[in-house]
């Protein structure tokens, strides 16, 4: 690799023209020109380029910076254009309008899943039925939920069309929690917007037929693959490992395997991805070169066969189509020995992937297999080259090592960015984990292969089965280590990029001999280590009230600092509504709150009456806030509302009930807030006091410091 200096960025013209694309993506949520306004734009800047090039004043060293910008800047507008006109024909249509049909059409896309207690089948809604005719509709993803047991369920294939009831459709649950996961939005990046359960009984087949094209073969293959698999492998975690390794469906495997898989930091060889395909590209590379003693383009096009009769065993998944586009160009760049052409044949491959689907950019699992991609090609080599081992199976392990150490530097600020932990063990679990990988996955091909001979089949299944046993024994033993997984980190954006800015300057520095990125570096470390004390510090500031959308069950915190006074669902439950803002408050320590009928708290100055449920017919005491939890009588409440300026209702509360008690409130001057309407509330103690009363919800939970109120207290003013 040449040094950055040396370099030469214009033999990666793509690499400019991706950026062009990314930018022109960033615009698309303000562009509002019509089409065939910026389609003659980009037809004059694009004539206009081709005409420069033609004239004179392209050998002025003046003027050469003109052709490359107006290609840029075509490329912005039609990136711009591009994604506004995809988001807008792959809008989900209003759930009301759906609704309103009699029926719909949906045609199966993937084989059943099971999970738990229902199987899951994924599809599109192609038409919607009305009294007279079939509408037809387009992306329009749908989840169908069957009984466990219903017995024609499973035997959907993809292909198959069924005819539904429109009014059991939902649209997908997504938490209105501060900074929780959104299953809606990641669901919505995959076309998928409506959920829909289905009963035994209630649906019926209106047309069988095959999936057709190379997703429908690819689909089919998997499953026969899945098939094989389980009839060899009969360990009771021998198949579904198998399963997760070779093809990534993780469904059938035990969940307290995975978590110690991740936490063990060997996931990712659980998700076929970037890394995956990477592992299996440097195998049978070597195997063609070394072990076949194949020519250069044969050995070529064996590794592009290989690359995509893997994609199709697989089933097509996005991130395995991904990975194998860009290490089918990466592997054309290789052959042909030009450094630059293999970035801009990943920069080509992202091209077109992002153009093709452009929701793909927001996605953890593109950013993840890319960013492995990226580190497998530029550092995996680098890191070859300082340990030199003379026995070629050292040397060939110590090449798939280096794969995972470049991958996981480069796909280390995600994880942690996203997930929020860090496996202390993954140099360990990966030393033995990704060496012995590549023969494992290997052996999964040839185990397929050899099943049209079922003694042979059942003999090396048997083999195949205790080196799975084995490695998964190992895994389980590291998650046992003390300290193996740090948890409760929470970056912020700033973190993320000083640490990805800190590893290139690094890289650059180390590898490129470039001195002027010492400093860098230096500087760049000392940020990554101040910027989390600075975090802390305004984390000692913050002073919140929240009131949380608990599944039907009151919950709510008081921060303070790094302190918190809680109650409702604690943090350790899974899916506990309080988890992520805790997380990135960087809350310490907290304690429980009990609730009784009625109690009145002194928080910041403010005085919250907290109304729990029926309470006596007594007099209420004055405050400035209510709080009302388990729907006390409407018409106790009415008796007292002269008393406060502020009522809350908690998630307790029936969107019925909300609705009736609000109509009382408004008349009576008051203001109004509730979680079954409005999602979660995050409060500061001066907006419940001020005329303009700020409330946030789950995508917005900013608020401002009052550094004269910094520290609050919070005390019980009636005896519990």
């Amino acid at each position: 690799m040449q040094n950055a200096v040396d370099f030469d960025w214009r033999q990666v013209p793509f690499f400019r023209l991706l950026l062009a694309l990314l930018l022109g993506y960033q615009l698309s949520a303000w562009w509002w020109w019509p089409g065939y306004i910026t389609i003659t734009l980009i037809t004059v800047l694009v004539v206009a380029q081709w005409l420069f090039g033609k004239s004179a004043w392209r050998a002025s060293y003046r003027w050469r910076w003109l052709q490359g910008s107006l290609l840029f800047l075509a490329v912005v507008l039609a990136g711009a254009t591009h994604k506004a006109e995809h988001l807008r024909t792959h809008q989900a249509v209003a759930l009301a309008d759906l609704q309103a049909f009699a029926a719909l059409k949906v045609t199966v896309t993937h084989y059943p899943e099971s999970k738990g207690a229902f199987l899951r089948v994924q599809g599109q809604v192609s038409s919607a039925l009305d009294s007279s005719r079939y509408w037809p509709l387009e992306h329009q993803g749908c989840l169908l939920k069957f009984d466990s047991n219903d017995v024609a369920a499973k035997q959907l294939t993809p292909g198959h069309t069924l005819v539904v009831a429109s009014s059991g459709l939902r649209g997908l649950y997504e938490s209105r929690n501060p900074h929780a996961f959104s299953y809606k939005k990641l669901m919505a990046s995959r076309g998928i917007h409506f959920q829909l359960k289905l009963p035994s009984g209630s649906w019926r087949v209106y047309e069988t037929s095959a999936l057709k094209g190379p997703m429908g073969f690819a689909s089919r293959l998997k499953k026969l693959s899945t098939a094989k698999l389980f009839s060899f492998l009969k360990g009771e975690q021998q198949a579904p490992f198998a399963a997760a390794l070779l093809l990534g469906d993780r469904s059938a495997l035990d969940q307290d395997l995975v978590k110690a898989y991740a936490s063990s930091g060997a996931i990712h060889v659980l998700a076929v991805s970037g890394l995956h395909v990477g592992i299996f590209y440097m195998l049978v590379r070597w195997l063609s070169m070394h072990l076949f003693r194949l020519k250069r383009w044969g050995s070529l096009a064996v590794v592009l066969l290989a690359l995509w009769l893997y994609a199709l065993v697989t089933g097509l998944p996005p991130s395995v189509s991904r990975a194998c586009t860009m290490f089918s160009l990466i592997a054309i760049a290789k052959e042909l020995k030009r450094d630059a052409l293999i970035y801009n044949s990943m920069s080509a491959a992202a091209f077109v992937i992002l153009w093709l689907k452009p929701a793909f950019l927001t996605e953890t699992g593109f950013q993840l297999s890319f960013a492995a991609v990226i580190g497998i090609v530029y550092l995996q080599p680098k890191l070859y080259k300082l340990v030199y081992l003379k026995h070629k199976w050292a040397d060939w392990l110590w090449q798939l090592t280096s794969v995972s150490l470049a991958a996981q530097l480069f796909t280390f600020p995600l994880s942690v960015y996203y997930f929020n932990q860090f496996p202390n063990y993954f140099l360990l679990s990966n030393f033995v984990v990704i060496p012995i990988a590549a023969p494992l996955l290997l052996g999964c091909l040839l185990l397929l292969a050899l099943s049209p001979l079922p003694y042979l089949a059942e003999k090396f299944g048997w083999l195949l089965g205790k080196a799975f046993d084995l490695v998964n024994a190992i895994i389980l033993q590291i998650e046992q280590l003390p300290g193996a997984l740090t948890e409760g980190i929470a970056w912020s954006p700033t973190t993320f990029w000083l640490s990805y800015a800190f590893i290139l300057s690094g890289c650059w520095w180390l590898w490129g001999k470039e001195n002027r990125f010492r400093l860098v570096t230096i500087w760049l470390g000392a940020a990554l280590l101040v910027q989390p004390l600075l975090q802390k510090m305004e984390q000692q500031k913050q002073v919140t009230f929240t009131l949380y959308d608990g599944f039907g069950g009151s919950s709510g915190s008081f921060i303070s600092g790094n302190k918190a006074w809680l109650w409702g669902t604690q943090p350790e439950i899974p899916f506990s509504p309080a988890k992520s803002e805790l997380l990135h408050a960087g809350v310490s320590r907290y304690d429980s709150l009990i609730r009784p009928p009625l109690q009145l708290l002194a928080w910041q100055g403010q005085r919250i009456l907290w109304v729990n449920g029926k309470t006596p017919p007594q007099t209420w005491p004055a405050a400035d806030v209510l709080l009302l939890s388990n729907q006390p009588p409407p018409y106790l409440v009415e008796r007292q509302l002269t008393k406060y300026r502020t009522i809350l209702l908690d998630s307790s509360n029936s969107p019925y009930y909300c609705e009736k008690l609000k109509a009382k409130v408004l008349a009576a001057g008051l203001r109004f807030f509730s979680v079954a309407e409005q999602g979660a509330l995050v409060f500061t103690p001066w907006t419940i006091n001020t005329s303009t009363y700020n409330s946030s919800n789950a995508s917005d939970t900013s608020y401002s410091i009052d550094p004269k109120n910094a520290m609050p207290s919070m005390k019980r003013l009636l005896p519990s």
